[in-house]
């Protein structure tokens, strides 16, 4: 299994690395020991309780580990979406996509910077 994600004209590809009944971890092609860039997918399936249908939760962290000086400093990014099992995919697929932008929006540099010391 392998995942290919586009950015800027770049192909990143991730392939399995380790896999569980619930998640899967992908590595990237480009990683290595000592700068490991790692992409987990995780899913939990719904539990149903009484007359509740349940909700059904999928979780993504990409660990990008970049070297700064001579040291390893890994950016770790989590997303976790939890929905109802019985929304349908073209809701979920419309959610998922403003969410993707909103990362993406150029609007949003300003919180993302400030996450980061001040050169």
């Amino acid at each position: 299994m392998s995942v290919t994600v586009s950015y800027n004209s770049t192909n990143y590809v991730f392939t399995a690395d380790g896999s569980r009944p619930d998640a899967v971890s992908m590595a990237y092609s480009g990683s290595t020991l000592a700068l490991p860039k790692l992409l987990v997918a995780r899913r939990v399936y719904p539990k149903k309780t009484a007359s509740y249908i349940g909700n059904a939760r999928n979780y993504l962290k990409l660990t990008w580990n970049v070297d700064v000086g001579g040291v390893a400093c890994p950016l770790i990014f989590e997303l976790s979406a939890s929905r109802r099992a019985d929304v349908g995919s073209a809701d979920v697929a419309v959610a998922r996509g403003v969410l993707g932008n909103a990362i993406l929006d150029s609007e949003l540099d300003a919180f993302f910077n400030t996450l980061a010391l001040p050169a």
